[in-house]
């Protein structure tokens, strides 16, 4: 939507809100699957397998051998000193949304705090991965499987997970305007990035940690995936 800026915060209980109505809204029209447990997977039903990891060798063995994977705070990325524009991003994680038809201001944003993610690619593009991302290493993901291994180590610690693809919106909108919104079209604030990343063809996985920890340990998953 383009036009003036204007959005009021929500509360911590409003994000919430609002997470609910996306999650049971997409789980309705189909888009979305849950799976039950202690801490319940969203994935979207359409994701396409194999995913691609860019990252460094050293981590890569690290999570091949010892099942070592760090999972990192996705405002971590806000921090744009420490990255460069294929990665940082310092409105990462907010999102403006436009609606005359949930209980929430005509503008509002939504800001996240406490999700940690693991970003994925649906392109095996190394020419230009390695260099944006600086990394010397892919490795693929071959099934959901991977995602349900970490769940199982964290989930005392998270309340859901999300896997989802990322969306890509012009500069010139400030806002995602959910009364025209398409079926089936992504709702939560950190699935949406600058066109200009188009290209990444992103998949996240977000969870939703209870609290929220400025430190993220490396977590040992259950499954190490076979190496490319």
């Amino acid at each position: 939507m383009r036009g003036k800026k204007r959005e009021t915060k929500l509360s911590d209980a409003q994000i919430q809100s609002h997470w609910d109505d996306a999650a049971d809204r997409l789980l309705r029209e189909g888009h979305l699957t849950r799976i039950d447990g202690r801490c319940p997977i969203f994935y979207r039903n359409n994701l396409r397998f194999p995913l691609y990891r860019y990252t460094h060798k050293q981590r890569a063995e690290d999570f091949f051998k010892e099942g070592k994977l760090r999972l990192t705070p996705l405002l971590n990325y806000r921090k744009i000193e420490n990255f460069n524009e294929a990665i940082g991003d310092k409105g990462e994680g907010q999102t403006n949304f436009v609606t005359t038809k949930f209980s929430y201001p005509v503008g509002y944003s939504v800001s996240i705090r406490n999700q940690l993610t693991i970003c994925l690619s649906e392109d095996r593009n190394d020419a230009t991965m390695m260099k944006e991302f600086d990394a010397d290493c892919c490795f693929r993901v071959n099934s959901l499987d991977f995602f349900v291994s970490i769940n199982k180590q964290i989930e005392d610690r998270c309340d859901s997970c999300l896997i989802d693809r990322v969306a890509y919106i012009p500069a010139s909108d400030w806002a995602v305007n959910l009364d025209n919104h398409p079926s089936g079209g992504p709702l939560f604030a950190g699935l949406f990035k600058r066109e200009k990343h188009a290209y990444q063809k992103e998949v996240r996985s977000l969870w939703e940690v209870k609290g929220y920890s400025q430190v993220v340990p490396a977590i040992q998953a259950s499954r190490p995936l076979r190496p490319n």
